[in-house]
């Protein structure tokens, strides 16, 4: 608080009689003006919780909208592009795949009509024997493996790092 002094003078208006010596600032006022002192004080302190509260209330928002951030929205983008970017890429693969196979499977029905088409021949002239029909069977045996099992394209994921997605790190300074 303040104490009485008697060897100096009011900072505002010069007045000797009654000083007091602020113990914060060690400036010297009259009665008057050491409560005009105070209530200064007090409005800076009132600004001062009101700063405080604000900020308070500024960090609470920060929280619970961390989704907003720049550096999260980053993140958020990289994910949006790197998953389109892999879509793309497994869509075009898909669609090769099915051209492939549908075209595949053409020549398998192809190859089915012409063993059809000869055995319908055998039967009409009448010529079947056990020869052309291990034969024939043989063929269709054939047809099915390899629409069960098509050995003419092989699905391989690439084991080597290209720049197709860039992988993203962060970095977080050291706390002191």
């Amino acid at each position: 608080m303040a104490t009485a002094t008697f060897t100096s003078h009011c900072l505002n208006c010069e007045e000797q009689e009654d000083i007091y010596v602020c113990k914060g600032c060690l400036k010297t006022f009259c009665y008057q003006h050491l409560q005009h002192h105070r209530e200064e004080i007090n409005q800076n302190f009132n600004q001062f919780q009101d700063n405080s509260n604000l900020f308070r209330e500024n960090i609470i928002d920060q929280k619970n909208q961390i989704n907003n951030r720049p550096s999260i929205q980053k993140i958020n983008k990289w994910e949006k592009e790197s998953i389109q970017k892999i879509k793309q890429t497994a869509d075009k693969c898909r669609e090769r795949i099915i051209k492939y196979t549908n075209e595949y499977i053409t020549d398998i029905q192809k190859n089915l009509n012409d063993i059809s088409e000869q055995s319908k021949q055998i039967r009409k002239e009448n010529k079947l024997n056990e020869s052309l029909l291990i034969q024939l069977i043989t063929k269709l045996e054939d047809l099915k493996k390899e629409l069960d099992q098509p050995s003419k394209f092989l699905v391989e994921q690439q084991q080597k790092l290209t720049s197709f997605i860039h992988k993203i790190d962060i970095l977080i300074p050291r706390s002191k």
